[in-house]
């Protein structure tokens, strides 16, 4: 399934299932996180950051991020760093 991510945000995607992440990436413009849900299991949430390039990840999340991918936007004027905030 796929699932849209906000640019420079950091957002909760509820997950329809047990979710394994699979890649982001772009289609018609709008960047996506697409994950493998099995719906057998309960709904789980997950929060996502997406950073610009030469941004520092705050102090506080440093340890507890998990680097999912890149996604280039406007014409590869936007790249955004798609990271896992594990809790």
């Amino acid at each position: 399934m796929k699932y849209e991510l906000k640019v420079h945000c950091d957002q909760i995607i509820e997950f329809g299932g047990l979710a394994r992440i699979l890649c982001v990436g772009v289609q018609h413009s709008k960047a996506y996180i697409w994950a493998d849900v099995h719906e057998d299991y309960p709904n789980e949430k997950k929060r996502f950051v997406m950073f610009n390039t030469g941004e520092e990840i705050p102090k506080e999340l440093l340890h507890r991020t998990k680097y999912i991918g890149t996604v280039m936007l406007d014409d590869g004027c936007y790249v955004g760093h798609v990271h896992q905030i594990i809790e």
